[in-house]
Order: C-alpha cells, then sequence, then structure tokens
C-alpha cells in the first residue's frame, strides 16, 4: 500500500502477450561463463500498448544444481535499460534431468508503448552442460485501470551476490529449529520501498529441510522484523524439487536508508539458505 492507503496497483487493463524467448539451450546460447550475463535475447521489437505491470514466468533446467538470475530490460539493441534485475530462480536437485517452471510473477514496472523487451541471464553451474535450459517463458504486459491511483517505480535488488549467482547467506541457528543472527542484506536502501519480493536459495547439502525466514529493517542489535517466518522447503538429495524460490509481493514499506537483514531457522541445524529482497520503489 501506499501512504493514504492507495495500492500501487489499482487495477489492470488491456493486457497484451509480448511471447518469450530462449537464453540457453542444449550447450549453446547467450551465456558464455558462469557467474556472468550473457547477451540479450529479444522479447518483443515493440511493445503494442503502454504498461505498468509484467507477467512473467522463468524456466530453468538442468542435470545438478543450478542458479540462474535474469535482467528484463527495455531499449535499443546496445543500449538496453535493466527495469526488472537479477531475478534470481534456484532449481534444487541432485541427480535427475528435471527442471523448475516458477509461477506467474506480476511486477508493477512501467514499460512504454513501442518499446522493444529484451532478456538476459546468467547461471552459477555448467552454462555449457548439454542439459542445461533457461528460458523466459513468457511476458504479458498489462496497462492500468482508471482505478489506478499512481504509475509504479523501479524495482531495487538487494542481497544479491552477482560473483556467485545466489543470495546473501544466512544460517540456522545452531540448534534446530532456533534463529540464527541476522545477516545484513543492504546497509541503507536507496528510496522508500511500497514492498518487496524475495527468491530463496539453498546454500547446503542437507537433505529434507525446512526454513522459517525473518525479514528486518534496523540496526545492528535493534532489529525490527516486518516479515515473519517466511516458510521455505528445500529437498536436495531426492527426485523432489524445492518449492518455487520466488515469493509474491508483499505490500510492507521499507524506508529510504533502512538497513535491511534477514535471520533464520531450520529443522535441520546450522544450515543455509540465500536470501535476495527485490523492493519495489513508489
Amino acid at each position: 500500500m501506499m501512504a493514504g492507503g492507495f495500492p500501487i496497483l489499482g487495477g489492470l487493463a488491456n493486457p497484451q502477450s509480448l511471447g518469450g524467448g530462449t537464453i540457453q539451450a542444449a550447450g549453446s546460447g547467450s551465456i558464455s561463463a558462469n557467474n556472468t550475463k550473457g547477451t540479450y535475447v529479444q522479447i518483443a521489437a515493440s511493445t503494442p500498448a503502454d504498461a505498468v505491470a509484467i507477467d512473467v514466468v522463468f524456466f530453468v533446467g538442468f542435470q545438478s544444481r543450478l542458479n540462474a538470475a535474469f535482467d528484463i530490460a527495455v531499449g535499443a539493441s546496445g543500449s538496453e535499460v535493466v527495469i526488472v534485475p537479477d531475478i534470481l530462480v534456484a532449481l534444487d536437485l541432485e541427480t535427475l534431468a528435471l527442471a523448475l517452471v516458477t509461477p506467474h510473477m506480476i511486477l508493477p514496472v512501467m514499460i512504454p508503448k513501442g518499446s522493444r523487451v529484451a532478456v538476459r541471464a546468467q547461471v552459477n553451474n555448467n552454462f555449457s552442460s548439454a542439459n542445461t535450459f533457461i528460458s523466459v517463458q513468457s511476458i504479458d504486459t498489462y496497462d492500468g485501470s482508471f482505478l489506478e491511483s499512481q504509475p509504479p517505480g523501479a524495482i531495487d535488488v538487494v542481497g544479491f551476490n552477482a560473483a556467485a549467482t545466489t543470495g546473501t547467506a544466512v544460517t540456522g541457528g545452531g540448534t534446530a529449529n532456533t534463529k540464527g543472527s541476522y545477516s545484513q542484506l543492504v546497509a541503507a536502501t536507496a528510496a522508500d520501498y511500497v514492498g518487496f519480493f524475495l527468491a530463496l536459495d539453498y546454500q547446503s547439502t542437507t537433505a529434507n529441510v525446512s526454513f522459517n525466514i525473518d525479514i528486518a529493517i534496523g540496526a545492528s542489535g535493534s532489529e525490527v522484523v516486518i516479515k515473519p517466518n517466511h516458510y521455505q522447503q528445500f529437498d536436495w538429495a531426492s527426485s523432489v524439487r524445492a518449492m518455487p524460490s520466488l515469493t509474491s509481493i508483499y505490500y510492507l514499506p521499507i524506508p529510504a536508508g533502512s538497513r535491511v537483514s534477514a535471520r533464520c531457522s531450520c529443522t535441520t541445524a546450522s544450515v543455509v539458505c540465500g536470501v535476495t529482497l527485490y523492493g519495489v520503489r513508489a
């Protein structure tokens, strides 16, 4: 919610499908090295209408554990401007050639009519493997209806580790089902956020674990939890995959200049979950 209680997306209208695009498939594609962004793949040469939100679905398939981080950008080839940065999708499995398709995500971002839309990605494991398949399955755009109260702003990413294509490591307590210490995601947010969503990746190898994750703001030692006990399950050592690694948007405000941190408990002591937070600007 924005100040005054008005929702950031009061109403949507005029849905348009842009289609999707493959970024990496069968050992060839736009990614040339681990933890390095590849070249852009065009999704649409020219958007058919103004948009205040996009509906996006990501696909990641691989023989082993794989994280992929996607940028969505607008602009002419060679002059792309990222509007949604480093959306982290974590495929967490051990031996089977399986895949993860994310839920539909409605993200409040402005795209003017006539814009070129392109995507790029990086991965953290075996970019050249013949089993790797990474794509944006679909992007749909929506304009605002007459109920739209204010166009959305940008999306900022905090806590993302580009050098490893992971989130910030957050470790559970030394005893099962107890909260560990806070890990800082950002020392000071760059802007006011009307809400946020999370990407979660598993950074340990213990099988069949569940996390409860707190998101907090405030100085070290004086943290105030604003999102308590987000539940996340991972299964590393069987054919069962992780629960979806991306959350919905929580319209919980974070003021500019806030220190943001996370802590977690886990069903097994001292295991590690990666946390990335995406702040939605007003």
